[in-house]
């Protein structure tokens, strides 16, 4: 039995047994489709935007961001570390 590998600060543990590398590559598969890669985020926020969150300035991207799209939407939950609706593109 392989041992399960730990990533980050071990709060995930990815082992091949009990489905979790599959669960992994479609979390993957959904950020693809949604465009949440570093190119997509630099196309939704911008360049102005982009570089103010190296600066810890929200404001710009939380305005680049208020279309409400999959991308958008992935930028203020994980990015911004904003609550989000998540029946929103459910109901689309």
């Amino acid at each position: 039995m392989e041992r399960p590998r730990t990533f980050g600060s071990g709060a995930l543990q990815v082992s091949r047994d009990n489905g979790s590398m599959e669960k992994l590559e479609n979390l993957r598969e959904a950020l693809i489709k949604a465009d949440y890669t570093v190119d997509g985020v630099l196309e939704v926020l911008g360049p102005l935007a982009y570089a103010a969150l190296a600066r810890s300035e929200s404001v710009p991207a939380l305005r680049a961001t208020a279309g409400g799209s999959p991308v958008e939407t992935l930028i203020r939950l994980f990015l911004l570390q904003q609550a989000v609706d998540h029946f929103r593109h459910y109901r689309t």
